[in-house]
């Protein structure tokens, strides 16, 4: 024990640095957003029922920055600049957001310009040119590809953040487990910087879990979504010359996918519906929950379980070729939802056994009531 202490001190006090810097930061956020009236205020489509302070993100970014002095030393120049570019530049839409309410295209336009700026730096989907494609048109589709895939997954948690601890819960055991991806890879500053972040995150969840007494916004989670396809962008990346590349693979693959599959699957329906597929509604995976009956703990719990036992199962898929395993995963993240929803839609049909039960005997009293008061008219 005292000899992994010494060797990984750094860590140790990244996160102890951000840790303590976020779990400061949050109650001055809180209390501001109170004083300021920066609220997020019910509605028919929101959980909570009284205004709760948003941009909980703010007191993440302050552990990540508070930190940043031991991690970015350990980056590359280009990587330490391009990522707290972007992310900052996602702090200040979130807020801006916040307070005042951007368009999806907005946002999206943003999200757009911080994948550029991670490609950029290096961050890149590569694939085997197997067809023998012309070089210049290969890395033009693999920088497109990136872009659409940076930009997808931010908003995918951007999204996914609808209740209680979920969003916070999500990227905490992620950025754990790139953590310790990272130390087996041996890059020690993208291992400092994803632990120092999991810590800040778990400061948050402190004051987040229900009730909340604040809310990541789209503050926090817009970073938070960055920072995990980032994150597994890198790992991809540096296993790639290892044995162990497909396990790798999967594996970040599979720390996506609740958020991910949850979002396409409400575009999905919203096209269908022929509604724009940024609109509104109460159809993502944790509403299904809550309408199941769950409470924000159990909803935000089995979600957060749901995302370990794909992450167990993608690391159990590494010796099956990797399209099969793909599939097997994609298929594993949809059968989670959907027995969600036919759960949800068994629990209706019980309700209208109930109200067909209590309407039959309502019935059948005021029959005997009748029947009663026709034997009085006789006498």
């Amino acid at each position: 024990m005292e000899h992994f202490l010494s060797n990984h001190m750094e860590i140790i006090i990244a996160s102890m640095i951000a840790f303590a810097a976020s779990f400061a930061a949050i109650p001055v956020v809180i209390y501001l957003s109170r004083k300021k009236n920066l609220l997020d205020k019910p509605d028919q489509r929101k959980q909570h029922k009284e205004p709760i302070p948003t941009m909980g993100g703010v007191g993440v970014f302050v552990g990540i920055m508070a930190s940043a002095i031991i991690w970015t030393g350990l980056l590359s120049l280009l990587e330490a600049i391009s990522i707290s570019f972007a992310i900052s530049m996602l702090l200040v839409t979130g807020v801006v957001d916040d307070l005042k309410g951007l368009s999806p295209l907005f946002r999206l336009c943003i999200q757009s310009i911080a994948a550029v700026v991670a490609v950029h730096a290096g961050f890149v989907i590569h694939f085997p040119n197997i067809f023998h494609i012309d070089g210049m048109f290969m890395m033009i589709f693999e920088y497109v590809f990136t872009i659409i895939v940076i930009a997808g997954v931010t908003n995918a948690f951007n999204l996914i953040d609808g209740i209680d601890g979920l969003a916070g819960g999500l990227g905490f055991i992620n950025a754990t487990l790139f953590g310790f991806l990272f130390l087996f890879l041996g890059n020690y500053g993208f291992a400092i910087f994803a632990f120092s972040f999991a810590a800040s995150l778990l400061a948050f969840l402190k004051y987040n879990f229900n009730p909340a007494r604040i809310f990541m916004g789209d503050t926090g989670s817009l970073v938070l979504g960055y920072l995990m396809v980032v994150f597994a962008i890198k790992v991809i990346n540096l296993s790639a010359s290892t044995e162990w590349t497909t396990t790798f693979v999967l594996v970040v693959f599979s720390m996506l996918l609740v958020p991910v599959i949850d979002t396409m699957r409400v575009f999905l329906f919203r096209i269908l519906k022929k509604k724009s597929p940024f609109s509104a509604d109460r159809s993502h995976i944790h509403h299904l929950l809550l309408k199941t009956g769950f409470d924000h703990k159990k909803a935000s719990f089995i979600l957060c379980t749901a995302n370990i036992i794909l992450i167990v199962e993608a690391y159990l898929l590494s010796n099956v070729k990797i399209e099969f395993a793909i599939l097997i995963l994609l298929g594993s993240a949809l059968f989670l939802i959907e027995v969600l929803s036919i759960k949800r839609f068994f629990k209706i049909r019980t309700r209208i056994n109930v109200l067909y039960h209590d309407y039959r005997t309502i019935s059948d009293d005021n029959l005997l009531l009748l029947k009663y008061l026709n034997s009085k008219k006789k006498i």
